[in-house]
């Protein structure tokens, strides 16, 4: 949460909202049945995709920096990035910088279409 400190005020302000609506029950639920360890590892499976695949994660977020790279891993071709400035939630804390990456990474593997005039 430190990291979210640099996100623009609205932005803190709706992520302190949703948090404020968080109950004990519904985060143990939560960490019960989607926490680390609660699903079986599909890792292998991920060896059989055959699509562009990029993994994504906060540059301050040391664990799911490595998780994103051992994803890329598993996965032919697949690429991972971190997100400048950002901890666990850089799609909030930094959205221009993740939709950067996204963009370039979907122009990379867009079909390639002959523009058309109208």
């Amino acid at each position: 949460i430190a990291s979210q400190r640099a996100a623009p005020a609205p932005v803190r302000d709706v992520m302190a909202a949703g948090r404020a609506q968080h109950t004990a029950a519904g985060l143990a639920l939560s960490l019960e049945r989607a926490g680390a360890g609660a699903m079986s590892p599909l890792h292998e499976r991920l060896q059989s995709l055959e699509l562009p695949a990029l993994f994504l994660a906060g540059e301050h977020d040391a664990r799911y920096r490595a998780t994103a790279a051992e994803l890329a891993r598993c996965v032919r071709g697949a690429k991972h990035a971190a997100v400048e400035g950002c901890g666990h939630a850089p799609h909030l804390e930094n959205p221009a910088a993740f939709v950067g990456i996204l963009t370039a990474f979907a122009a990379q593997h867009a079909p390639h279409r002959p523009r058309t005039e109208p």
